[in-house]
């Protein structure tokens, strides 16, 4: 059984709208609140109005955003400066002179949106790209015109753990790691040039439930992590409306499935009993965070 190096406690939430918790340098941060990353001790813990999503960390800054969602559509608005270290709003800005302050101040008018406002696309050093072509101090927020850079040529999705699961596939030594199906049909297999399947992995063959989305799932330095439940995630409230569900309890345990023999090594975990939701939220070298129900986080040593 594996059990945390630390855990950490939110009553409130660990995230909000599509965020995660993740690590940055040596803090691990979710919305909203700061932990050492070697310690799990809490820096700080706060509620913000406005800054819902985090794009990034730098100079002991957390650059984030406001998702917003009016009418059919959601989106990202404004860029706001967070101390990493203290919790305390450090700077906003959405825009350049007077339309900035105006935006800034038509914020605080409901449901009220437009294509003017500006929002963080990449960090390069200590300065943030915005998507209106603007070069930001991230320790300030100030307006830096005369610095000249080069907007980094990547995209996070094309990072194998990410690509598994954009693409559902993955190119390993001539081969192809492969994902199929969601839920109890949820599989993962390794193909070679020719088509010939060379191992197969299905939750269902162990009796056991994976969600398929995003968070129950990645893969890292040669193998793919899975969150397994012995129980499915939903059931129907009424059997005779099984499309109506709701959460189901379950006890969840970490498959360690090895991309080379495709065994997968089964470890249960400490903090993952009779829990209606568990997700990998990131993993950095040989730590892994997991959350449960939303409220409940731990690191776990990966040992394989």
């Amino acid at each position: 059984m594996f059990e945390p190096r630390w855990t950490y406690s939110s009553p409130l939430g660990l995230t909000k709208w599509y965020g995660h918790v993740d690590y940055y340098g040596h803090y691990v941060i979710g919305q909203w609140f700061a932990l050492d990353a070697e310690t799990g001790q809490p820096y700080w813990s706060r509620r913000f109005h406005r800054p819902t999503t985090i794009y990034g960390c730098a100079s002991d800054v957390i650059i984030a955003s406001e998702t917003r969602s009016d009418g059919p559509w959601t989106a990202d608005f404004g860029i706001y400066g967070i101390d990493a270290h203290t919790g305390n709003l450090r700077w906003v800005n959405h825009g350049r002179g007077f339309w900035g302050k105006l935006l800034r101040c038509l914020d605080y008018v409901p449901g009220f949106t437009n294509e003017f406002r500006d929002v963080p696309k990449c960090f390069v050093d200590q300065y943030i790209v915005t998507t209106r072509g603007r070069i930001l101090d991230v320790r300030t927020g100030h307006d830096c015109p005369s610095v000249k850079i080069t907007e980094p040529n990547n995209d996070v999705r094309s990072a194998p753990q990410h690509k598994l699961y954009y693409n559902k596939s993955l190119k390993t030594d001539g081969d192809t790691i492969k994902v199929e199906g969601h839920r109890d049909d949820f599989a993962i297999l390794r193909r070679d040039k020719n088509g010939n399947d060379i191992w197969r992995f299905a939750a269902k063959d162990l009796s056991l439930h994976v969600d398929g989305n995003y968070y129950s799932y990645r893969f890292h330095d040669g193998s793919i992590f899975i969150i397994l439940g012995d129980a499915p995630n939903y059931v129907p409230i009424n059997e005779a409306t099984p499309l109506h569900v709701k959460p189901n309890p379950a006890n969840y345990q970490l498959g360690i499935l090895d991309v080379s023999s495709g065994k997968c090594k089964l470890e249960p975990l400490a903090n993952a009993k009779q829990r209606k939701e568990c997700r990998i939220e990131s993993i950095r070298d040989s730590r892994m965070l997991v959350s449960c129900d939303g409220t409940e986080l731990a690191e776990y040593e990966i040992v394989k």
